[in-house]
């Protein structure tokens, strides 16, 4: 059990002023997302993506007149409550769960969606819907599907549409080398250039548009300037009889006169990479540079002795990491000095300067993917389950109840058919729950134990299930809270710390009963081992949190939910009487289902059915529970749907 000294918690999110008691709307930007059913909830670096869903909207009421202005109830007159953004959505929310705090993500707005001839569309955005699905491949969320309603808002309209959404977190590599030496056009002589002795040379290499050239995966959207460092290697070789006369300096381009957004301090400063070090054990006069390269992270330093020819990485003798954060673009220059006036001269033959950049502001990109290959039925409230780079999709409706299985590869970008008659007893006991892939196997929350809540024999559940997925058995889990009351969650938001926990936070944390709902969304976030602090989640730097369910929304058949709850799972490790019970079973499964052992025939399932490139001779042989079992094995864990 779970147990009732870890319940499920109300998170109240919001902005994060703590001194605002209650946060006013505005008709531009909303405090949190309105109540909604049918939405998705996925998790990209660390933070929670909300899009889509049936919405509520918002109450747009002004303080000096009555919501119900219109008319009265009490006169036998219609009511009109003012609603902004009513019905299928497509708004895209961003939950920091640290921070407690929701933010509206405006894409498509702003100085940093450019129209461009590569991107001219960055203001487009996917169609409303609801019952979609949301899944994370390699830091980005691949939306699918869903169906949204005419003006009538009767006739349904599925949808089997690919979006995919870059939350510019990613980081990307390019290489600039100095034209002035390095090899010749065509293959010709290398160039170099002397260093005079008793003098200074400079050599520059060009950052701009045009040097630019991506490593893969290259970004989607870019302009240069709007690209900022994150890491910065720089290649040297030096011919030099007697290194520990010379001195190697870098300088970043400095401040652009057409932007007054810079960082001199940075930007323009010199960082020292070489100081007159000889390299020997003798204090003799090291020889050449040969291949060296400047890297923060690497282990020996230029300074320590006996590296001669300095061959390899090494730390310079400042931190590169003083260009950190600002714009690569522009003209950098190395210095080379030196300092004795002798007959010992010297020469540069290689400058060149390895970047790893993401864009300075954190922007959000919208995009269509076409996708090859005979399409799935258009569909909703269907299952997607990320393998690697590949999303399963399994069931969902139309017009009818769908049980087909298939892949969508994003690498290729091509649709396969796995299986077209796919039974599976996942959702024979409720429809419209919200599935989680957890280190302890599937849990399920909530939803609808018959097909409509108007057939008169449907309940709600507010349950917690966790099914094995080797037994195929499910049992419920404790949580300690109690689900007989019927209370809401309040809406307003309170200020003040949380006591004894050494955090601050600008929230009320309040212990209200779960009510039964379905048509929600949750995600797992958190690691095992980690550190566990306290019901809220609090967790040292450095240490990881205890996973844990977030879940947002849901409708009871007469009124949907803004709620954000968390869960946390840390007990679920406490009450089996094994050691470590999860690090067991992968022990004993894990070998199996990926693979490990080659010597068997069983090793070659995956890759000749739910893998396969031709399907068409392995149809029906890949199953839903064969996905999820991978998927476990891989330790990617995630919400994938409300089956």
């Amino acid at each position: 059990a779970i147990g009732v000294e870890d319940p499920w918690t109300l998170e109240v999110g919001g902005t994060n002023d703590s001194s605002r008691v209650f946060d006013p709307n505005s008709q531009s930007t909303e405090v949190s997302p309105s109540p909604r059913r049918g939405h998705t909830l996925a998790v990209v670096l660390g933070n929670i993506y909300l899009f889509g869903g049936l919405s509520e909207g918002y109450d747009c009421s002004l303080g000096l007149t009555d919501s119900r202005r219109f008319g009265s109830p009490n006169a036998g007159l219609d009511v009109s409550v003012c609603r902004l953004r009513k019905g299928e959505s497509n708004e895209l929310w961003a939950y920091n769960p640290v921070m407690d705090q929701w933010r509206e993500l405006q894409v498509g707005r702003g100085r940093f969606y450019h129209a461009t001839p590569e991107g001219p569309g960055q203001s487009v955005r996917p169609p409303s819907r609801e019952m979609h699905s949301a899944s994370t491949v390699d830091d980005k969320m691949i939306v699918y599907g869903g169906v949204r309603y005419g003006d009538d808002h009767v006739a349904p309209e599925y949808l089997g549409d690919v979006w995919e959404l870059d939350v510019g977190r990613r980081n990307y590599g390019f290489s600039v080398a100095s034209t002035e030496v390095g090899g010749g056009v065509g293959g010709g002589r290398n160039r170099s250039v002397s260093i005079p002795q008793g003098g200074h040379v400079f050599i520059e290499a060009e950052v701009n548009s045009s040097t630019i050239s991506f490593e893969e995966p290259a970004p989607t959207y870019r302009r240069a300037e709007e690209l900022c460092i994150v890491d910065l290697e720089v290649e040297v070789e030096l011919q030099h009889p007697c290194t520990r006369q010379v001195e190697l300096v870098l300088y970043g381009p400095g401040p652009s006169a057409h932007s007054a957004n810079y960082f001199p301090q940075f930007h323009a400063q010199a960082v020292k990479l070489f100081q007159h070090h000889d390299g020997t054990k003798d204090a003799g006069c090291g020889v050449d540079l040969v291949g060296l390269t400047f890297d923060d992270d690497a282990e020996p330093s230029v300074r320590e002795c006996c590296h001669s020819p300095f061959t390899g990485s090494f730390r310079p003798v400042e931190p590169l990491h003083a260009f950190h954060g600002v714009p690569a673009l522009g003209e950098w220059t190395l210095s080379a000095y030196d300092r004795d006036p002798d007959d010992l001269s010297g020469s540069i033959s290689h400058f060149k300067l390895n970047f790893r950049v993401t864009e300075c502001d954190q922007t959000f990109h919208w995009r269509e993917l076409e996708v090859a290959g005979p399409a799935p039925p258009l569909r909703a409230q269907h299952a997607a389950i990320t393998v690697g780079e590949s999303v399963f999709i399994f069931g969902g409706h139309n017009d009818g109840i769908l049980d087909d299985l298939w892949r969508l590869d994003l690498g290729s970008r091509t649709w396969h058919a796995l299986a077209s008659n796919h039974r599976d007893n996942l959702a024979a006991t409720a429809v419209g729950r919200s599935l989680v892939l957890s280190p302890w196997g599937l849990l399920a929350l909530g939803g609808l134990s018959g097909r409509s809540i108007d057939d008169g024999q449907s309940a709600l559940d507010t349950s917690v299930r966790l099914l094995d997925l080797w037994t195929h058995r499910w049992r419920t889990v404790e949580t300690g809270t109690d689900t007989s009351l019927d209370a809401e969650p309040h809406r307003h938001r309170g200020s003040g710390s949380l006591s004894g926990k050494g955090h601050a936070f600008p929230a009320l944390e309040e212990r209200v009963p779960v009510q039964g709902r379905y048509l929600s969304a949750a995600v797992l976030l958190g690691e095992r081992p980690g550190k566990y602090l306290d019901a809220k989640g609090l967790y040292e730097v450095g240490t990881d949190a205890w996973p844990a369910l977030y879940t947002f929304g849901g409708y009871d058949g007469s009124r949907t939910f803004d709620d954000i709850r968390r869960l946390s799972l840390h007990a679920l490790d406490t009450e089996e009487e094994e050691k470590d019970p999860v690090a067991q079973l992968r022990a004993a499964r894990c070998e199996w289902v990926l693979g490990a052992n080659t010597t068997t025939e069983s090793r070659g399932d995956w890759e000749d059915t739910c893998a396969a490139e031709n399907t068409a001779a392995t149809n029906g042989q890949c199953t839903l529970r064969q996905v999820l079992q991978r998927a476990w094995c891989l330790e990617e864990y995630q919400g994938f749907g409300g089956l």
